[in-house]
This record gives structure tokens, sequence and C-alpha cells, in this order.
């Protein structure tokens, strides 16, 4: 925005939604409708219809708020087993770049002065508020974006001193010693935070502080700058946004489809790289055949418009059916339903397990189920 206004001295917010669009909504919709395809077939009543909802929500960028208002605990390994739930962060996204370059455009246009330090203090006042919040207000702090806030912004700050600070140090040990302290913050996020750590709050920042700190000096370094322009790790960074959309939902229907079929995916090494496989393939695809024609500048943005809106409404329209139908489109999950509410099933095989605070209750409650479905019908898909 600034670069472009400081050029043209002007901003088009028509083109940057435009772009927007191109960006985020094809492959989006690849996804959602290939995921509601297979929901209609594999998922129970239930289940279909929290994915529908969850598909809705997606498609209008408001799925954090239904996933916050279904209650849908993040962290739980029940919940982890929505194919959707990780739009959320998509959501919040899309929900900053709706608000942000407005406020941007005025602050630059009238207050130019004051923009670092309106940054600045958004940036402090975000952080202050999901530090807060984490302890206090959970879920919401989780899924909403006044808490997020601050971790987008640690990117416009990055890119605002990129901007204005032309040259930067050159001393190549001082910005190798930067770049792989914040590959160690980053490595170390990955490797010792779990579940059970409050997030966002003060620690997110360890991550963030890693990857900016990354970005802003990586620029020019010779060795660590190669390794990462490698043609195999540039072609996974351009499609990771293919991979982000399709990692989730193939757990999620992978899990479901265990259920029903047997496990097939055993918890080792060569069925975790065959997993790995699945979802590259589907990414790979979704990238090279939906996302890279669209963000094409000579495919026009009416063209675009030409494919992108009977898809959507295709959508719309079979996830609106499946809750008028409160999920109940087919004899087979209508049948799998009725066989786990069964008063013989329920007598033996219900139990409660609504506190999953604990791992191991998290491996208790399935492994019981387990051995109720192997009793009652091998091919039952676990309801939790």
């Amino acid at each position: 925005i600034i670069k472009e206004i400081s050029k043209k001295k002007t901003f088009s917010l028509k083109l940057f939604y435009e772009r927007r669009v191109r960006r985020i909504v094809p492959v989006l919709l690849f996804v959602i409708l290939i995921s509601s395809i297979y929901a209609s077939f594999y998922l129970l009543p239930k289940g279909l219809l929290d994915y529908s909802n969850s598909a809705i929500s997606s498609l209008f960028f408001f799925s954090n708020f239904y996933f916050y208002f279904a209650e849908f605990d993040y962290s739980t390994l029940v919940h982890l087993k929505k194919p959707l739930l990780h739009t959320w962060s998509l959501a919040v996204e899309e929900q900053f770049y709706i608000i942000y370059p407005i406020i941007i455009i005025f602050i630059y246009k009238y207050l130019k002065k004051y923009l670092i330090h309106f940054l600045i203090f958004l940036f402090l006042l975000s952080f202050a508020i999901s530090h807060i919040s984490s302890e206090l207000f959970s879920t919401s702090n989780f899924y909403f974006l006044h808490t997020r806030i601050w971790e987008l912004l640690a990117g416009s700050l990055v890119s605002y001193f990129e901007f204005k600070k032309k040259k930067k140090n050159t001393n190549n040990f001082y910005r190798t010693i930067l770049v792989l302290t914040g590959i160690l913050l980053m490595a170390g996020s990955i490797v010792f935070f779990d579940k059970d750590t409050r997030h966002p709050s003060a620690i997110t920042l360890i991550p963030i502080l890693g990857a900016t700190i990354f970005i802003y000096f990586t620029n020019n370094e010779r060795i660590i700058s190669k390794f990462f322009s490698n043609k195999i790790i540039v072609s996974i960074g351009l499609m990771s946004f293919s991979l982000y959309l399709w990692h989730y939902p193939i757990f999620a229907f992978i899990d479901s489809f265990q259920y029903s079929h047997g496990d097939i995916f055993k918890k080792n090494i060569f069925h975790a790289l065959l997993f790995v496989l699945i979802i590259f393939f589907f990414s790979i695809l979704s990238f090279n055949f939906v996302e890279k024609p669209f963000r094409r500048k000579d495919c026009r943005f009416k063209t675009c418009l030409f494919f992108i809106i009977p898809v959507f409404v295709i959508i719309i329209f079979l996830n609106v059916f499946i809750i008028f139908k409160k999920g109940k489109i087919n004899n087979d999950n209508i049948f799998l339903e009725s066989l786990v509410n069964s008063p013989l099933y329920v007598s033996d095989c219900k139990f409660s397990s609504s506190n999953k605070k604990d791992v191991n209750e998290d491996k208790i409650f399935l492994k019981k189920f387990d051995q109720c479905k192997d009793r009652y019908k091998k091919n039952a898909i676990v309801v939790l």
C-alpha cells in the first residue's frame, strides 16, 4: 500500500481485493467442493450437519465465529477431526484484509508522520490483550481478530522497515547469527510448544520474533539464502496455500474412513509418509490447475468470476440442502446413526467423555469405542 501510494499517489482498493479473490477464493472453493462431496457419503448426520455449517461459514470468512459459538476447542482430540476447523485462521486473515487497508490509507493520507507510531501502538495493544485474555478468555482469545492483529502486524512492521531502510547491515557474520537465531526460535516453538501452551500470549512472541528476524535479515545472506532458495523448498513454499487448505480435511477424512474400513493407516513412518504424499498429490493438482490459472495476468477478473460464481452457488445449495435435511441425506449415514443410538449399543457402549483435558483420557475414550465397534459392527464410524 505504501509503495503504491508513494509511486502513484493513489491506491486501488478494488484491485487489492481482486488480487485477494484470485489468490484465495478459487482454490478454497475447489477444496470445499471436493470435501463436501466426500462428507455427504462418509459422515454421520450430526458430523455432516456440523460440516455443512462450517463449510458455509468458511465461504463467507466467518468460520472463526462459527467454531467459537459452536464451542469447538481447537486443542481437544475430538474437535481436531472437524474437516474445516483450520479455516478459522483464513477467516481471521480475511477480516484483517478487509479492515486494515482502509485504516492504513486513511492514516497515510491524513496522519502520515504518525503511521509507524500507530502500527507500534496497535501491535502493543493487541499483544497485551492477547496475553491477558489467554488465561481469562482462552477460546475467544484463540479465534478472534483483536488478539491476532499483533501477529499479522509483525509482518507489517517488517515490511515498513524494509521500505524505509533501503540499506541493511552487510556484515555476513552478524546477519548469519541473527538468521540462525530466528530459525532456532521457530524450531524451538515446534519442539517445546504443546496443546497446553497458552496461545496466543506472550510466549507466542518467540516464533513471531523468530519469523520476523528471519524474514528481515535473510536477504542476500549467502549460505542460508542458498539453502532456502533451493528449487524444492521454493516449490513447497509456492504451493503452501494449497497444502494448508488440503492437510486438514484429508487428516479428518482419512480418520473417519479408518473407522468405517478398519485401521488401514497404522501409526508408523511408512503410513505417515503415505499420508504426506496424499496431501502433496492433492496440493500439486490444485496449485497447478486451480491456483496458477486464476492468478495469471492474462486471465481477466470477469472470466474468473464466470467460474467462481457457479461453483460458489453449487456449494451453498448442497450444504443448505444438508442443513435442511439435518444431515440425513443417504441411507448409510441414517442407518449408522440409528445403530449407534440403539438401546443395545447405548447400554453397552455409550459413555461420557466431556472433559478431555488429559491426553490419556482421549486414548482411553477411543480404545473403549474400538472395543464396542468391533463387538457390534466392524464398519461403524466413530461418533464422539
